[in-house]
């Protein structure tokens, strides 16, 4: 989780999504560190993943 919320952070600008677009799914990503604990997908994370899915697919050439 760690590693992808430093992707989606470090390439971020270039897709034109603002950290507060993401703040939920910042949040769920960061988390417990403790692997086995459980996550939840809100509404509104699972929002944050299909703007950076749109986002990329907009810029894949």
């Amino acid at each position: 989780a760690q590693k992808l919320l430093g992707i989606i952070n470090w390439v971020r600008p270039y897709l034109g999504l603002a950290a507060k677009q993401l703040s939920l799914l910042f949040n769920i990503l960061k988390g417990d560190p403790n692997l086995n604990s459980p996550w939840e997908l809100t509404l509104e994370v699972r929002r944050g993943l299909q703007k950076v899915q749109q986002a990329v697919s907009a810029r894949q050439v």
